[in-house]
């Protein structure tokens, strides 16, 4: 009897632990889903403020990347991934280059929970909030983090594919994202973050949100930042150096290699 009871005990348990990982494998695709919904509704709503026509525009929702992947980890990057390729789909600028703005844009918000959950975060905390000097300048160097790889790998795929030079379009999408960061991002995220911290969206991020695959891996981390940050000056001193015309191979071999490199660097 006891034997008996004891292997239907084990199979209830077992049941039950199914029973809960299919539940937070639903609770995870609903909230991967309304955030790319979130991300694509929002870059739709700017698709009229063209600045370089099926390629590029003024994106408010260049703010929403760092946002998701700091309060969302893993499933912000994907939702920023794939609400970008939406809002392309939707919105008419779909080309070759949009597979560009999807690796970008996940990298926006993995790069900076990354970054943070292995080196700047305290081994109680989960959440960066905005109540310090200190962490507003925490704040300032994720954005910076999370400005540069999609300016770097967007203009590698137009470039190629012959729609706009590397230097030009580098310039504009490091601009347009690092400010919409520091000002509508600063805003947001604070917000966002102290809702974090209480109510409905505290018991959502509690279901949904993990530091574990990335706590404890500093070296990585500090890789993949001098990865991001060697991506960028390479850049700068191409855009400085260099001219603007389209299919120079002493500036995308070397970028594309960075680029490489640092999508690599994410991974480990």
């Amino acid at each position: 009897m006891r034997g008996s009871a004891g292997k239907t005990g084990a199979k209830v348990g077992e049941t039950m632990g199914e029973g809960f990982s299919q539940r937070n494998k639903t609770e995870k695709l609903t909230v991967t889903a309304l955030m790319t919904a979130l991300f694509a509704v929002t870059a739709l709503a700017f698709k009229g403020f063209v600045i370089i026509p099926s390629i590029t525009e003024l994106r408010p929702v260049n703010a929403l990347p760092l946002i998701f992947g700091l309060l969302f980890g893993n499933l912000g990057a994907i939702a920023s991934a794939l609400g970008n390729l939406f809002g392309d789909a939707v919105g008419g600028t779909l080309t070759f280059a949009s597979l560009g703005g999807m690796i970008g844009n996940f990298a926006m918000a993995y790069i900076p929970y990354k970054v943070w959950g292995a080196l700047l975060c305290k081994r109680d905390e989960n959440i960066l909030l905005l109540d310090s000097a200190k962490n507003y300048l925490w704040y300032f160097i994720l954005a910076l983090l999370s400005a540069i790889p999609a300016a770097v790998i967007i203009p590698l795929f137009t470039d190629f594919f012959g729609f706009v030079s590397y230097n030009i379009l580098f310039g504009i999408i490091f601009a347009n994202n690092f400010l919409v960061e520091c000002t509508i991002g600063v805003v947001l995220y604070g917000f966002f973050s102290r809702a974090c911290l209480k109510g409905k969206l505290s018991a959502v991020r509690a279901m949904v949100f993990s530091l574990d695959n990335v706590r404890g891996k500093r070296m990585a981390a500090l890789v993949l930042a001098v990865n991001t940050f060697l991506a960028f000056g390479l850049s700068v001193f191409f855009f400085f150096n260099y001219s603007n015309e389209i299919g120079q191979l002493a500036i995308l071999v070397p970028m594309a290699i960075l680029a490489a490199m640092m999508l690599l660097s994410m991974v480990k």
